[in-house]
């Protein structure tokens, strides 16, 4: 399982930051831990396969992999948190709708998000692991 990847992770894992982490297991699943500790011969395919399967239910899409870590990186390094949401719609072309949809997908609530307040990377991946189910 992820849970059991990430508790005894991988030498390629633990290389990663906790963002990046947390952001590749959120779109691509086990598939993508797999590839990334195989030295990512096929995590590109794996995720967009991933995401395709899941498909989505607004007609906004949602980021991907690396969008998701520039968003991340961008919320953390704003100099002024309650300014963050409305400049990174400016930043990355996005609608309020599809930054929140961004957010909800790695563990961040739309009132963290929008008042520029992410929680740490452990409690979002806590988040996305209790709205999986796991």
């Amino acid at each position: 399982s992820i849970v059991a990847q990430l508790s005894r992770p991988d030498p390629a894992l633990a290389a990663l930051t906790n963002d990046h982490l947390v952001a590749l297991a959120c779109l691509g699943g086990r598939p993508a831990l797999d590839a990334v500790k195989k030295g990512l011969p096929h995590a590109p395919e794996l995720i967009r396969r991933v995401n395709s399967r899941i498909g989505e239910r607004t007609s906004h899409r949602v980021a991907d992999y690396a969008q998701v870590v520039r968003v991340l990186e961008f919320f953390q390094s704003h100099s002024q948190p309650a300014q963050a949401f409305d400049d990174a719609m400016t930043q990355f072309g996005m609608s309020r709708h599809g930054l929140v949809q961004l957010f909800r997908r790695v563990g961040v609530t739309e009132l963290e998000a929008s008042g520029g307040t992410l929680p740490p990377a452990s409690q979002r991946w806590h988040r996305i692991l209790q709205a999986s189910g796991m």
